[in-house]
């Protein structure tokens, strides 16, 4: 994990302590980096795809919405 990457208001940590950690699938403290988006082809993919809070969700959605509202 890179947490110098992290923007912070932007990006969002999802730490082991966090509800939803158990149901990510991730292994360690992670950063979900908004500003480094990417499509990646299924057949490309290794693993399963796993899920975050709703809560979550909606929030960083919201926070790439408004960042991609023009000003």
């Amino acid at each position: 994990m890179q947490l110098r990457q992290l923007v912070v208001g932007f990006d969002e940590i999802i730490e082991l302590t966090n509800d939803d950690f158990g149901y990510s699938g991730l292994r360690a403290t992670s950063l979900i980096r908004l500003g480094y988006l990417g499509v990646v082809p299924e057949s490309e993919m290794v693993g399963d795809i796993r899920v975050i809070a709703a809560a979550r969700y909606h929030r960083l959605m919201q926070q790439l919405s408004d960042f991609l509202k023009p000003q």
